[in-house]
C-alpha cells in the first residue's frame, strides 16, 4: 500500500502516511508541514536496525554472511547510507515528485532483484531507493517503543542513545512496533502503555468494543483499573466535548 500511494492517490500532491499501531499525541499538521526540500519523502531514523549495525560493527561481525551490516550494505545496496536507515511507520510523502520518480516502477525492480531476501517488505524497497536522500524527521514524529535493552547498545551508538531518550521525552507520534502493543496477547509492557489505554477508553468507540479489550487476557482489567489512566481518559473525554473548529478536526480525526 505504501509503494503504491502516488497511484491511489490521483491529484492528491503530499501525504501523511501513519502505521496502524501509532498513536497521535499533537497535531500532525505540523508533520504535513514539513519542507521536503529536494527530498520526496520525510522519516525518522530506524533505531532498532541502525543501532543493530553499530553493535555487529564493534563486535566485528559485520562480514558475516547473515548481518545486518551485509544486508543494508551489500545485498539491498545502500553503502554508507545504512547509517541512514529510516523506519516507514510515520512518513510525509510528496506524492508529485514520486510519481516524476516513477516509484512503482523502481520498487518493482528491487522486488524482483532481491525477492525472498527481502528482511523487512517494502520498508526496505523504500530504503534501497531513498535512504541517501529522504529528509531526516526530528525522532519525536516515530517515537519508536520496540527498542533494545541499553545493554546491546554499541559503545557507537551514543548518539542514537541520545536521539531515542530525546523522543520518549517528548514525543509527539508514538509507534507500539513489534511485542510492544497494548492491545495483543504477550505485549510487552512499556512506559507509554498506560497512554495507550487512557485513548482507548476515551474513544467515542461503542463499549463492547471497549470490553473486548480490557478483558482480552486475566492481567488486562487491571490495567485499565489504574487511577493515573482513568484520569488521563477523563481530561481526554473533556477535550472531545470541547467544540472544535474546522482547523482542529483533521488533528482530533487522527487521534
Amino acid at each position: 500500500m505504501r509503494l503504491g500511494l502516488p497511484e491511489f492517490l490521483p491529484g492528491i500532491g503530499k501525504v501523511v502516511y501513519l502505521d496502524a499501531d501509532t498513536l497521535c499525541l499533537e497535531d500532525v499538521g505540523a508533520l504535513f508541514d514539513t519542507d521536503l526540500g529536494d527530498a520526496p519523502i520525510a522519516a525518522s531514523l530506524d533505531p532498532p536496525m541502525v543501532n543493530l549495525v553499530a553493535y555487529e560493527r564493534q563486535r566485528g561481525r559485520g562480514p558475516s554472511p547473515r548481518s545486518a551490516t551485509r544486508y543494508l550494505k551489500h545485498e539491498l545496496g545502500l553503502g554508507d547510507a545504512m547509517t541512514r536507515y529510516f523506519n516507514s511507520g510515520v512518513l510525509v510523502l510528496d506524492l508529485d515528485r514520486l510519481r516524476t520518480d516513477t516509484l512503482m516502477e523502481r520498487a518493482k525492480e528491487v522486488l524482483s532483484r532481491m525477492g525472498s531476501r527481502l528482511r523487512l517488505d517494502d520498508q526496505c524497497v523504500l530504503n534501497a531507493l531513498y535512504a541517501a536522500t529522504y529528509h531526516q524527521l526530528p525522532a519525536r514524529w516515530n517515537a519508536m517503543l520496540c527498542l533494545e535493552p541499553l545493554r546491546n547498545y554499541a559503545a557507537t551508538g551514543v548518539q542514537l542513545m541520545a536521539r531515542v531518550a530525546e523522543a520518549w521525552h517528548d514525543p509527539a507520534v508514538l509507534h507500539f512496533c513489534q511485542n510492544t502493543k497494548p492491545w495483543v496477547r504477550n505485549w510487552r509492557e512499556t512506559t507509554f502503555a498506560p497512554v495507550w489505554r487512557a485513548y482507548a477508553l476515551a474513544a467515542p468507540l461503542p463499549w463492547r468494543l471497549k470490553r473486548r479489550l480490557i478483558l482480552a487476557g486475566p492481567l488486562t482489567a487491571l490495567l485499565y483499573l489504574s487511577p493515573s489512566v482513568h484520569r488521563r481518559a477523563a481530561r481526554l473525554r473533556a477535550q472531545l466535548r470541547e467544540p472544535i473548529g474546522s482547523s482542529q478536526a483533521l488533528a482530533l480525526g487522527y487521534r
